[in-house]
C-alpha cells in the first residue's frame, strides 16, 4: 500500500514537471556594426501550458542606465520584426518607468499549447564604451527577470570585420544577477565568438558576456555632451530648481527671516506690560497648552477669584463672591475661565483625571485668546514664503520623476500618501514653536511617516525616497528659520528674561544695589504664578523662605500654607511638596481632564563582471 502511495506521488510529481513552463532554447545572434548599431534575433523555443502563457510570452528591455548624481544615459529599442513558427505574429510596447516591455501575441487569442518558437529580432545603439585605447561591448543575452527556467543557452557575437579574436579579452558570467559563475563553454572562430550553457538556468538568473578589443574598429561619431543634455535635461531643469530653491530660502531667510538682535538683559521687579502669567508663558515659549491654563487658574486664586482644595483624586476649584472687594483686574485668558467653568449657579468644579468636556473647551478658548492677542505682534511665521517654498518644491520632485520615467498613474497614487503626509508634517511645523527641539521633533517624524509609505507602496526607487527625504529636511529647516520674532516680540521677550532673572536670583543682596521691592507674603502670592509659568518656582520660593529666615520667622513656618489653598502646607526649601510639585501636578491633572478617553495625547511612523551586468538584458513572462 505504501509503495503504491509512493508511486503515485512520484507519477504526479513528474506529470507536474512535465506540465510546467519553461524555455527549451533561448538562442542570441549578435551583430555590431561599424556605426555602433547592434542588431539582435533572439530564437526563444518555449514550452506552452496555458499557465502564464496564454496569449503569448512578453520581453522586457532596458533603455535607461542610471549613472553617477542620479543622471541616466538612454539607448534605442526599435523592434524590427516579430515571429512565431515563421509566421509574423502580432505584438505591441509599452513603455516601463526604466525601458520597455514587448508584448507577443494577440490580445483576443490564445496560444496553442506545447512548442511554440519565437523570434524577436530588434536595433539598440550606444551599447560600446569608448575607452582611451580599447572599446568594450559588454552585453546580458537572456536578461535576469525571466519567470522560466532555460535548459539551453547560446549566443553567436559577430564583431566587425578586421577584428581577430586574439585582440579581444573576453568574460562570461552566469546565475542571479551579481554572481560569477561560469557555467559555459566558448568558441572563437574568425571575428564570430561563440557561448554555450553548461547548466540549465533557473528562472531569474542569466548569462552575460564583455568583450574588450583594440579602438579604431566602431566609429565614435556621438558627442557626449548632446547625448547627455538629451538623456538629462528634466535632471537639469531639476537642478536649476533646485538650486533656486536654496537660493529663495537664502534669501527669504536674510530678508525676513533673521531674529532681531538680543538685548541686554537686566533685572526688571514687575511683569513686564502688565502682561498674565499665561501670556508670559505663551511669548516665551510660543506655544499654549494646559500649563498655561494651569498657570493662568493659580493666577486666579492667588487674586482671589476662586480657591483651590486638593482632593484625594484631584482639585476642587470654588469661585469666591466677590462682592464690593477691590480685586486685581482678571486677564481676558481667566475672565474666559471664569466663564465656562462657572456657568449659571455652578460655584464648585472638580478637576481630576476624568474627562471633563467644559475643561477643554476652557482650554481650548484661553489657547485661541492667547494666540489672538500675542501671536502676530510678538511672532512672524512667514507662512506664505514657506508655502511657496513648498511649491517649488513639488515641482522638483515632478521633474525628478519626469526624468526618471516616473510620472504614472499608478505612481503618484502610490506617492499621494507619502506627499499628504509630508505637507501634513510641514504644515505642523508652521504651527510648532521656534524651539529646535520641538522643529527637529516635527521633522524627524516627517520623514519616517514618507519613508514608511513610500516603503509600503510597492517599492518607489530609492532615488525618489531620498530626493522626497531630502526636500523635506530643506523645507523643514528654512521654515524654521523663517519664523522670528518682531521687533515688539523680541524687546518683550528681553523685558521677559529680565523678570525671570529677578524670580530666579534667590541672593537678595546681588540686586539689592538695584533697590528691587521689598520682599513681602502679599508679593511673593502675586509673582508666584509668573514663577511657575517660567518654570523657576522653586528659585523663587527659596528667595521667600530667606526673607522668612531674616525676618527671624520660626522654621516650622516653612511649610507655607497660602489662603487661597488648602489639603496641605508647601515646602518653601524646594524639596517634596514644593510649589514645583503643586504645578506639576495640577497641570497633569487639568491635561487629563481635558482628553476624551478615546483620543491619545501621543504625537505623530555599465560594464559587466557579473551575471546581470552589460546592455541588454531585462526579462520577460507570459501573459
Amino acid at each position: 500500500m505504501i509503495k503504491r502511495i509512493i508511486l503515485i506521488g512520484l507519477l504526479f510529481q513528474a506529470f507536474q514537471s512535465l506540465a510546467s513552463e519553461y524555455i527549451d532554447a533561448f538562442h542570441s545572434n549578435i551583430e555590431v556594426k561599424v556605426s555602433g548599431d547592434i542588431y539582435v534575433t533572439e530564437t526563444i523555443t518555449v514550452h506552452v501550458e496555458n499557465d502564464k502563457i496564454k496569449r503569448g510570452i512578453y520581453r522586457d528591455f532596458p533603455t535607461m542606465y542610471k549613472t553617477a548624481l542620479l543622471t541616466k544615459s538612454t539607448v534605442d529599442f526599435v523592434v524590427l520584426s516579430v515571429k512565431r513558427n515563421g509566421a509574423n505574429e502580432p505584438h505591441h510596447t509599452e513603455n516601463l518607468s526604466h525601458g520597455v516591455r514587448l508584448y507577443v501575441g494577440s490580445r483576443s487569442q490564445l496560444v496553442s499549447r506545447g512548442k511554440q518558437v519565437y523570434e524577436i529580432r530588434y536595433l539598440t545603439n550606444k551599447q560600446i564604451a569608448f575607452m582611451e585605447d580599447r572599446d568594450r561591448f559588454a552585453w546580458n543575452i537572456t536578461g535576469n527577470d525571466w519567470q522560466f527556467k532555460m535548459n539551453h543557452v547560446s549566443a553567436e557575437v559577430h564583431l566587425p570585420q578586421g577584428v581577430s579574436m586574439s585582440m579581444v579579452n573576453s568574460g562570461v558570467w552566469t546565475g542571479f544577477a551579481g554572481e560569477t559563475n561560469a557555467d559555459y563553454r566558448s568558441e572563437i572562430k574568425d571575428n564570430v565568438f561563440t557561448i554555450t550553457n553548461t547548466k540549465p538556468l533557473e528562472p531569474y538568473q542569466g548569462m552575460t558576456f564583455s568583450l574588450e578589443f583594440p579602438s579604431g574598429f566602431i566609429n565614435n561619431d556621438g558627442n557626449w555632451f548632446l547625448d547627455f543634455l538629451s538623456d538629462n535635461l528634466m535632471w537639469i531643469l531639476m537642478l536649476i530648481v533646485l538650486l533656486s530653491l536654496l537660493m529663495f530660502y537664502l534669501l527669504a531667510w536674510h530678508q525676513v527671516g533673521r531674529d532681531p538682535e538680543k538685548g541686554i538683559i537686566v533685572p526688571l521687579f514687575y511683569p513686564p506690560n502688565d502682561i498674565s502669567p499665561a501670556a508670559m508663558r505663551y511669548i516665551v515659549e510660543e506655544k499654549s497648552n494646559h500649563k498655561n491654563f494651569t498657570a493662568a487658574l493659580i493666577n486666579l486664586a492667588v487674586k482671589g477669584y476662586v480657591k483651590l482644595k486638593k482632593t484625594q483624586d484631584g482639585y476642587k476649584v470654588s469661585q469666591i463672591e466677590v462682592g464690593n472687594k477691590k480685586l486685581r483686574p482678571a486677564s481676558s485668558g481667566e475672565h474666559i475661565i471664569l466663564k465656562r467653568l462657572f456657568s449659571g449657579s455652578r460655584k464648585n468644579v472638580y478637576i481630576d483625571k476624568q474627562y471633563d468636556s467644559k475643561i477643554k473647551s476652557a482650554i481650548k478658548q484661553v489657547n485661541e485668546r492667547l494666540k489672538s492677542e500675542y501671536k502676530t505682534k510678538c511672532f512672524k511665521d512667514n507662512k506664505m514664503l514657506g508655502y511657496f517654498g513648498m511649491g517649488i518644491s513639488f515641482l522638483v520632485l515632478v521633474l525628478f520623476m519626469l526624468h526618471l520615467n516616473l510620472l504614472t498613474i499608478e505612481v503618484m497614487g502610490a506617492m499621494f500618501i507619502p506627499l499628504a503626509f509630508t505637507a501634513f508634517a510641514l504644515f505642523i511645523l508652521f504651527k510648532a514653536n521656534k524651539g529646535l527641539w520641538d522643529s527637529l521633533v516635527v521633522i524627524t517624524h516627517g520623514l519616517l511617516m514618507v519613508v514608511a509609505f513610500i516603503s509600503s507602496s510597492g517599492g518607489l526607487p530609492k532615488e525618489v525616497v531620498f530626493m522626497t527625504v531630502f526636500l523635506v529636511v530643506i523645507n523643514g529647516f528654512f521654515i524654521y528659520l523663517l519664523k522670528s520674532p518682531t521687533p515688539f516680540g523680541r524687546e518683550l521677550m528681553d523685558k521677559i528674561e529680565g523678570f525671570k532673572l529677578y524670580l530666579s536670583t534667590a541672593e537678595q543682596h546681588r540686586l539689592d544695589i538695584m533697590h528691587p521691592p521689598e520682599m513681602t507674603p502679599v508679593l511673593f502670592e502675586q509673582y508666584l504664578p509668573y514663577a511657575m509659568a517660567l518654570g523657576v518656582e522653586n528659585q523663587w520660593s527659596e528667595r521667600f523662605a530667606n526673607y522668612l529666615k531674616s525676618a527671624g520667622t520660626d522654621n516650622n513656618h516653612y511649610n507655607y500654607s497660602p489662603n487661597w489653598y488648602s489639603g496641605g502646607h508647601f515646602n518653601l526649601s524646594g524639596s517634596s511638596s514644593s510649589f514645583s510639585d503643586f504645578n506639576r501636578g495640577m497641570a497633569n491633572t487639568i491635561s487629563a481632564a481635558s482628553v476624551p478617553p478615546s483620543s491619545s495625547s501621543g504625537g505623530f511612523s555599465s560594464g559587466g563582471g557579473f551575471s546581470g551586468g552589460g546592455g541588454g538584458g531585462g526579462g520577460g513572462g507570459g501573459w
